[in-house]
């Protein structure tokens, strides 16, 4: 069973953050992934096994970064160059997140403070803002424009589009504001999520692995190439109970599939960036390579008592 519980053999998670913001172009890093969850784990514990997520939980996660990113510019020969760490540490939660939130005040006008900002979307975030800033003259000052391109790199997903649809059959291109970043929830090679669903997500994938091949073939699931379960923090829709089968696309062409089989109920999509739409927020894969993502509905986080 996934644990958040630091190890022994584990390092501070704390300044293995700082050390990825520091050095890091962006790339996936597990280690960071897990020390992020290790945070918010020490943030809000769970009490009698029920982890209530606090609205304010980013905020102390970059007060306890800002403080560790001191003592190891102090301490630490490696951090004696810090300029990046401070950097992004500073854009990350300052002005990346508040923008998010900004760029998408219709879409996610219902998400209370600290919904959308949980441990791998925070990840998420970082990430996108680092290969961002690797592409660009460190010495330029152009916080906004990178925040922009931070956002747009996050919003990589398209959930069911209700709009009409021409006579002639062709699809119509999302509006820039339609495209979200799921919340992750599950992240392969990590694990799931602290928070409310961490033990549900468990579960589920547990019950997952244990199903017959043959159920798990005939509702199109692959869970060995799973990477990523996922949120739709969007507005809640009825399109999760629609019977219409939805499509999954392979990158060079677009198939029909019925995901309501055997008893896994549904919607999944596997759909490049230049896909128009998928037709269902309740399962949502990328096809950035072999990377796949599955979304699923909304609810309101707790709050903190």
């Amino acid at each position: 069973m996934h644990r958040n519980d630091p190890t022994p053999q584990r390092p501070d998670p704390a300044s293995v953050i700082v050390g990825y913001l520091n050095f890091s172009s962006g790339a996936f890093d597990p280690a960071a992934w897990r020390a992020m969850n290790d945070l918010y784990a020490e943030i809000e514990p769970a009490a009698a096994g029920v982890v209530c997520e606090r609205p304010d939980a980013a905020v102390l996660v970059a007060r306890m970064l800002g403080d560790r990113l001191a003592k190891l510019e102090a301490t630490q020969a490696a951090f004696r160059d810090a300029h990046q760490a401070r950097r992004m540490l500073a854009m990350l939660f300052d002005e990346l997140l508040p923008a998010y939130r900004q760029y998408h005040a219709d879409l996610l006008e219902h998400q209370p403070p600290g919904a959308i900002e949980r441990p791998f979307f925070v990840m998420a975030a970082a990430a996108a803002l680092l290969a961002e800033a690797a592409a660009v003259d460190p010495s330029a000052d152009e916080t906004s424009q990178l925040v922009a391109r931070s956002i747009d790199r996050l919003n990589d997903y398209v959930g069911w589009r209700p709009v009409a649809v021409l006579e002639n059959g062709r699809l119509s291109a999302p509006y820039p504001h339609e495209r979200v970043r799921p919340v992750p929830l599950y992240v392969a090679g990590v694990g799931p999520a602290h928070g409310r669903y961490s033990d549900l997500v468990t579960g589920a994938l547990d019950i997952l692995t244990a199903a017959p091949p043959q159920l798990l073939r005939q509702a199109d699931f692959e869970l060995d190439v799973l990477e990523e379960l996922a949120v739709d923090p969007g507005p809640s829709t009825s399109c999760i109970q629609r019977p219409a089968g939805p499509t999954i696309s392979s990158g060079s062409g677009i198939r029909p599939a019925s995901m309501n089989r055997g008893g896994i109920g549904g919607w999944s999509c596997n759909r490049p960036r230049s896909m128009a739409s998928c037709p269902g927020p309740r399962q949502a894969a990328r096809s950035a390579g072999t990377r796949r993502r599955n979304s699923a509905g909304n609810r309101r986080p707790c709050s903190p008592a």
